[in-house]
């Protein structure tokens, strides 16, 4: 049940991902706002992958939802830390996606958190 569920929440995060990552091109921003987009998609989608194919290899794989979530709250706080986006699609498109990532990235770990409690020991 544990994987099915981590599967889904690491599947719309590829799709913000996904968004995030093209956002640039087809909202027209670039910048330091366009690198931003682009950089924290690559990092949250190559933690997402992790988390679906395997956490065994890959440094972090276990905290990926808290990493996550941590950079869904920069990207929301980013159009007013940056100053680069400006008042339009780019600045609402980001904080949109943030928001995604960081609440499904967080239920995700605290339903993970939570079946890893009633494991039984092996």
């Amino acid at each position: 049940m544990e994987r099915n569920r981590t599967m889904l929440a690491d599947g719309i995060i590829l799709i913000a991902c996904v968004w995030l990552y093209v956002s640039p091109w087809v909202l027209k921003y670039g910048g330091n706002a366009g690198w931003n987009s682009t950089i924290c998609a690559i990092v949250i989608a190559v933690l997402a992958l992790a988390r679906i194919f395997g956490t065994d290899r890959i440094p972090l794989a276990e905290q990926a939802d808290w990493v996550s979530a941590v950079i869904g709250l920069w990207l929301i706080l980013a159009p007013w830390v940056i100053n680069s986006y400006e008042d339009t699609a780019d600045k609402w498109s980001t904080v949109a996606m943030g928001a995604v990532i960081a609440i499904i990235a967080t239920a995700s770990e605290w339903l993970s958190a939570g079946e890893r409690e009633h494991r039984p020991a092996v």
